[in-house]
């Protein structure tokens, strides 16, 4: 395992993992199924990727980078915040990310093509191979307006779907949640 960054006691700026992760944070702002081509997103790669943390680990041997202690991640409009965020790679780019954190969030600003969006959980888990957003743990998901709540959430990004979960045990305070503001009913 290589240490590139060793326990910092300051706050660390990373942007040369831009390549890698640039198809990874622009996904989910993104919904391409509501898009004509003239509404096609702007490259990726336009948004340098910024990351921030007080420390993190390259284990090339495992394909992973680790980054510790107040997580920032930031590309264009989309920001992520955890205490820990992993990133897993095989030879084709980003395979994963996990962010844990109490509580790990996910904020989208608005834009031309894609609604204003957060999320929060203990943990958020990214799979690139089907576009698909898990949050477990006191999960919460806003979609522009349209809050979402339960201990498990899954978001199909290009299907533009969610699944909810309650707690199996049946516990009246983790069931699923949902507030449809009234312009919406309309």
């Amino acid at each position: 395992m290589k240490t590139l960054i060793p326990q910092l006691k300051h706050r660390i700026s990373i942007n040369w993992l831009a390549l890698f992760l640039s198809f990874f944070l622009l996904l989910p702002a993104v919904n391409y199924a509501d898009m004509s081509k003239s509404d096609a997103p702007i490259d990726k790669l336009e948004y340098p990727i910024h990351i921030e943390a007080d420390s993190a680990v390259f284990n090339e041997q495992k394909g992973t980078t680790e980054y510790q202690g107040a997580v920032v991640m930031q590309q264009g409009p989309v920001q992520i915040e955890a205490d820990r965020i992993t990133i897993s790679n095989d030879e084709n780019g980003v395979v994963e990310m996990i962010a844990i954190g109490n509580p790990a969030q996910y904020k989208q600003d608005k834009t031309e093509t894609s609604p204003l969006m957060s999320a929060k959980a203990d943990r958020i888990h990214y799979y690139k191979i089907d576009e698909r957003m898990e949050l477990d743990g006191h999960a919460v998901l806003n979609r522009d307006n349209q809050l979402f709540s339960a201990p498990h959430i899954e978001y199909l990004i290009e299907q533009n779907t969610l699944k909810a979960h309650s707690d199996p045990s049946g516990n009246q305070n983790e069931r699923v949640r949902m507030v449809i503001p009234p312009r919406s009913l309309q």
